[in-house]
């Protein structure tokens, strides 16, 4: 017996959409406040692709600051320029070159690295492991949904 998603829609006589949950029935929330979604219906997941990144970036955090596992350590190497650069106060990973183009770059010591980079660097440069994990969160939020 297949059940109806947590955000299937039925329409009411006005035809505006309402939100049902799996147990059938509208739910409480839509009565009380008058809305056409119920708040127990948005709560945002993250989609898996950025679900996975967090997980890569908060290893790549613990790595960087002595509390993960050595061997993911030794995959990430520091940005360290030869010249004196503004650059040079960002915590930057290098990059490494693989030849082979489909699973070089899903290597961890590929893809950590370059996601890395990429964040800003208020939130690369967070003093806390709760301070990095909610930034990054409102980060990939903001990727994801925007």
């Amino acid at each position: 017996m297949r059940y109806p998603t947590k955000t299937a829609h039925l329409t009411d006589m006005n035809t505006e959409p309402i939100s049902v949950h799996h147990r059938g029935g509208p739910c409480p929330c839509l009565i009380k406040y008058q809305s056409r979604q119920c708040c127990c219906c948005i709560k945002k997941k993250l989609p898996v692709r950025y679900r996975i990144l967090f997980k890569v970036l908060v290893l790549t955090y613990h790595a960087l600051h002595g509390t993960g596992p050595p061997y993911i350590k030794s995959l990430l190497n520091p940005y360290i320029p030869s010249h004196a650069l503004r650059s040079a106060s960002k915590l930057s990973l290098t990059v490494p070159h693989y030849d082979t183009i489909f699973y070089g770059a899903r290597a961890f010591s590929r893809f950590a690295p370059v996601q890395y980079n990429q964040l800003p660097e208020s939130l690369s440069k967070s003093p806390t492991l709760s301070a990095f994990k909610s930034g990054l969160k409102a980060h990939l939020f903001q990727l994801a949904f925007s």
